[in-house]
């Protein structure tokens, strides 16, 4: 707001009050028109919505026109949400065409993985473990590949590893220009890869090298599963970095040091794929009892659950403008959790069926703010806002928009919440139901009727 115009509103406000003291009789000019829109004016935080928690469907993890940013990797095992595993699927790409690997020797074969320690989740200082595999099957970067695929590979992997992920900083040698040059790098997990993998990419005849589709014909991908149980998971850029990929190290003529990057960039497909394991948790057994009066609905990001919200019958504001609406939920605390190392959903976001039942998309107000170029969670909501003593923290979601065309048309009663980007992170947050009687989901609307 603008500090002048807020300083005349105060002394508007100031010459009003000062006014409207030096009347004597209480009804005086203006009295009857401020009653009748006033009148007009309502307001209502007492709405109580049908929450229950739901199985995700699959979620997008690549698409040419939109990739993700984070990688997650790993085989986790969260307290209340149970497990939850990623594996990675990568292309690699040429990083220059026709390389010399004229009388060369190969001297070694490195993954490199830069971190992306933002969306690291749960505890995730411990041992991991990772088996890279080649691909027998071809990704489609123009296709889109959601969380449930799986592509062939080779049976035997090139490389199996364990390590306690390092984001410090380490020193390497880099060789692109033909001498050694000593370079500080940080956020990056480096692998070797089995050498064989670089004499046969150096042998390749040079049509192999004309192109990136002609590259890929021989070398279709990597796959990367996680091959121990943790309790978090860590996560890699390979969208913005300009480090991810395979080196290979090699000595031309005895003498010249060399290397070639063949590299993850934002033109590689990369899909991650999403596996989730509720069994024998309370997220089970909310998803069973499907219970819209439940104590507790769950939300997660990746392919985890999300919540469904059911609206009531509004009918009677259809001769109303809503001037606000917003969806209220409140965090709720669960005996065993850690909340700490299990932080909550930072954004979440409320989507819909959209107009033939086939798909979901984000409701009306997100597309506007989306389209205004608006920042998302000052317009919208949706992040976390901490409570006042002995209160819950809570989330807000202003949806004005969508609620004024439900109470115009009756249709589109249902919600979906979920987490987002929804790929891009493991976080989960646990919500109050519709039953608690002072905390749970509900509908604050102000409107003025016409």
């Amino acid at each position: 707001m603008n500090p002048l115009n807020h300083g005349i509103g105060i002394l508007f406000v100031m010459a009003l009050f000062i006014g409207m003291q030096s009347c004597n009789d209480p009804t005086s000019i203006g009295a009857e028109l401020l009653e009748e829109d006033q009148a007009n004016v309502g307001f209502s935080d007492t709405i109580t919505l049908k929450a229950t928690t739901i199985l995700s469907d699959t979620i997008r993890t690549y698409s040419p026109s939109a990739q993700i940013r984070s990688y997650l990797f790993g085989d986790m095992t969260d307290p209340i949400f149970g497990r939850s595993k990623s594996e990675l699927y990568l292309e690699a790409r040429l990083s220059f065409l026709q390389p010399d690997f004229f009388s060369i020797d190969v001297d070694s074969v490195v993954l490199v993985l830069p971190y992306d320690t933002a969306s690291f989740f749960g505890i995730w200082q411990e041992e991991f473990g990772l088996d890279v595999f080649e691909m027998f099957e071809k990704m489609d970067r123009t296709a889109d590949y959601n969380s449930d695929v799986s592509f062939m590979t080779d049976a035997v992997p090139m490389g199996s590893y364990t390590f306690t992920p390092n984001p410090d900083t380490l020193t390497v040698i880099d060789y692109s220009s033909g001498f050694p040059d000593t370079v500080s790098v940080v956020n990056q997990l480096r692998l070797p890869l089995d050498p064989e993998l670089g004499t046969r990419l150096t042998r390749l005849d040079s049509a192999s090298y004309q192109s990136d589709s002609a590259f890929i014909e021989v070398l279709n991908g990597i796959y990367l599963q996680p091959t121990l149980g943790t309790n978090g998971l860590i996560s890699f850029d390979l969208f913005n970095s300009p480090d991810g990929g395979i080196f290979l190290y090699y000595t031309q003529n005895d003498t010249v040091p060399l290397q070639y990057h063949y590299q993850f960039n934002p033109f590689s497909a990369k899909v991650a794929s999403f596996e989730h394991e509720i069994t024998g948790t309370i997220v089970e057994t909310a998803v069973n009892d499907a219970d819209p009066t439940a104590d507790l609905v769950f939300s997660q990001g990746m392919a985890g659950v999300d919540v469904k919200i059911e609206l009531p019958d509004l009918s009677y504001l259809q001769n109303s403008i809503i001037n606000k609406a917003e969806i209220e939920l409140s965090i709720a605390p669960v005996d065993g959790d850690d909340t700490d190392a299990y932080s909550f959903i930072p954004q979440l976001v409320l989507g819909r069926d959209n107009d033939d039942q086939t798909d979901r998309v984000v409701i009306e107000d997100i597309e506007i703010i989306t389209l205004r170029g608006l920042d998302l969670g000052n317009a919208f909501g949706g992040q976390v806002l901490e409570g006042d003593e002995n209160e819950p923290s809570t989330y807000l979601m202003n949806i004005a928009a969508y609620l004024q065309n439900y109470i115009e048309t009756g249709e589109g009663s249902t919600l979906y919440l979920s987490a987002f980007p929804k790929a891009n992170m493991a976080n989960r947050t646990i919500f109050y139901g519709t039953s608690h009687p002072e905390f749970g989901v509900k509908l604050k609307i102000a409107y003025t009727e016409l």
